[in-house]
């Protein structure tokens, strides 16, 4: 795990993503508010701003982004429910 995540901070600094993670998970703060607001829509778009971030600086199997496809997953079903 060190290992990985002492490149992805490499990588990071190189194509200037270096704040990218902070950014993934102040919006992953703010989709859990939006959804807990009831503001589907808002939540929904923010969840999939989240995703494209950290898919471009995470492995395809790192936990953070499958965590980011459950929680678009959720928004997403209750918009369609709600």
């Amino acid at each position: 795990m060190g290992a990985s995540v002492l490149t992805g901070a490499a990588q990071a600094q190189k194509d200037g993503s270096a704040g990218q993670p902070a950014i993934s998970g102040e919006l992953n703060t703010q989709v859990q508010q939006l959804y807990r607001a009831g503001r589907y829509a808002e939540a929904a778009e923010t969840a999939r701003r989240v995703l494209a971030l950290r898919e471009r600086q995470l492995p395809p199997d790192h936990g953070d982004v499958g965590q980011a496809l459950v929680n678009l997953a959720a928004v997403e079903a209750l918009q369609r429910v709600g």
